[in-house]
């Protein structure tokens, strides 16, 4: 009798399945100091950072980012965003180009759609990438009162989705992994001002009595801006007092003349805190102030054209 002895071997196989992981961060919006009197668009720029890690060699993975109001909030079409000072809201927007034609877009404003990007991982399976972002605050907002305008970014206002699975990015955020990517956006308005200036004219002097003009200036500070205007001493040498300043001809004659707040001509404008003027507030638009020349008698006077330039500093 033979006897045969089977032997059955058992081989084990484990397959190791690669599970994509992603994690994204985002770096402030931050506008610094912004005139908003230039009337003119301020941009500044962000960066998303991708990092992306156990997807297949040289696969591709979708990355789907809304960006929608934050806690500023947004037009219902998507455009302008905010950032608000209390009540007040300073009107922006992030795009997705340099040129800041494409608004960043989201799946929840009708007519526009999250960014959507498609990266190639390396032969680990990883990729650690960064994209732009693009900010712009609006020109035409003079108004605005001084502050600081913020908006925050946060869960449902960064929603990011990512796949290997799927490209179209509705069924990435119904199908695939999803996180958040926050941040902020910041502009601190300090405010500033601008003049706008006109010669005074004392004409021909009378050489036997006090020769008056007048003429005005208009000043535009920042919405809620404190400041006060005073008048230097101008180019006459040795000038010490406003009511006692220099018009000087090119041979070096000179006339001594004086500048004053009111047309009784009682308070001499200068430079010095008590000869400026009082306390004002800025509103966004021109605010107008009237100077008051006076040249006194004087005997001595030379003909020919005397001139002074003084320049006027606001204080805020």
């Amino acid at each position: 009798m033979k006897i045969f002895l089977l032997i059955l071997g058992c081989l084990s196989s484990t397959s190791l399945w690669a599970t994509l992981s992603c994690s994204f961060s985002n770096t402030a919006l931050d506008f610094g100091n912004v005139n908003l009197l230039s009337n003119a668009p301020i941009d500044a720029m962000g960066t998303l950072g991708i990092s992306c890690s156990g997807g297949a060699a040289h696969g591709t993975v979708t990355v789907c980012i809304d960006y929608n109001g934050g806690s500023g909030g947004m037009d219902i079409s998507g455009d302008p965003r905010s950032m608000l000072n209390g009540s007040s809201a300073l009107q922006y927007n992030i795009f997705t180009d340099h040129a800041r034609s494409v608004r960043w877009g989201s799946s929840t404003i009708v007519g526009s759609n999250p960014e959507s990007l498609h990266l190639t991982l390396d032969s680990g399976g990883h990729i650690s990438t960064s994209v732009q972002t693009y900010g712009r605050i609006y020109a035409s907002q003079t108004l605005l009162p001084i502050g600081s305008y913020s908006s925050m970014f946060s869960g449902g206002d960064t929603r990011v989705g990512y796949s290997d699975t799927y490209s179209n990015c509705t069924d990435v955020f119904h199908h695939g992994h999803l996180d958040t990517a926050s941040f902020s956006t910041h502009a601190h308005y300090a405010g500033s001002c601008t003049i706008s200036t006109n010669p005074i004219a004392f004409g021909t002097l009378s050489r036997t009595q006090h020769t008056i003009a007048s003429t005005t200036f208009t000043v535009t500070c920042s919405n809620l801006l404190h400041y006060t205007i005073g008048l230097n001493h101008g180019t006459g040498e040795g000038v010490t007092d406003p009511a006692e300043r220099v018009l000087t001809h090119s041979n070096g004659h000179t006339i001594t003349y004086g500048l004053y707040h009111d047309a009784s001509h009682t308070q001499p404008w200068g430079d010095a805190p008590t000869n400026r003027t009082g306390l004002q507030v800025g509103t966004g638009y021109e605010q107008n102030f009237t100077v008051y020349g006076k040249v006194p008698l004087q005997t001595n006077i030379h003909d020919g054209h005397h001139s002074d330039t003084v320049t006027i500093l606001v204080h805020y």
